[in-house]
């Protein structure tokens, strides 16, 4: 079986012995032919095993050819090395960062821009928010469960100032 999988093909097991004397002996067309199906295996061996890698070999390249043609992000809601000239978005006031030279070489709508930028940083609180109250929900949980008076004191005095930001920008 292990043959018939990985490259051996799929033999019969049988042979043809011819007696020569006082004993059997393998014959030679057998032996022949038997080296013949051998060097046969082993060439479609290789092709196989070319054709079992090239689905690999084409994912390997699509995901190199696509790194390589990925560009940077036009803004970003935090400033770093590479984004550093402030904006603020003129129907919220949100805070972004553009790189360099972003004013000469942008050639898409602000707008649209300072939308996409509103709504990535209204993501942002959300996700902020959902984990501060799911925080404090559990402190509150396992005050009670231990009957800590002071945890479940801390627990509700704790600010959730995502939460409080998005409440604003909708209210």
């Amino acid at each position: 079986l292990f043959n018939m999988f990985f490259g051996g093909g799929y033999t019969n097991g049988s042979r043809v012995y011819m007696r020569r004397g006082d004993r059997y002996e393998a014959s030679a067309a057998r032996t022949h032919q038997r080296t013949h199906n051998q060097e046969n295996q082993t060439e479609q061996s290789s092709m196989s095993v070319l054709v079992q890698l090239m689905p690999l070999l084409l994912i390997l390249m699509l995901s190199l050819a696509t790194s390589l043609l990925s560009s940077d992000p036009v803004y970003s809601l935090s400033a770093n090395n590479k984004y550093t000239d402030h904006r603020l978005t003129s129907r919220l006031h949100v805070s972004y960062y553009v790189k360099p030279g972003f004013v000469k070489e942008y050639q898409g709508s602000i707008r649209r821009l300072e939308s996409q930028v509103e709504e990535d940083y209204i993501t942002a609180l959300r996700n902020g928010c959902y984990k501060e109250r799911n925080h404090k929900e559990n402190m509150l949980w396992r005050a009670r469960s231990f009957g800590d008076a002071q945890m479940f004191r801390r627990a509700q005095e704790m600010q959730t100032p995502s939460c409080d930001t998005l409440q604003s920008v909708y209210g």
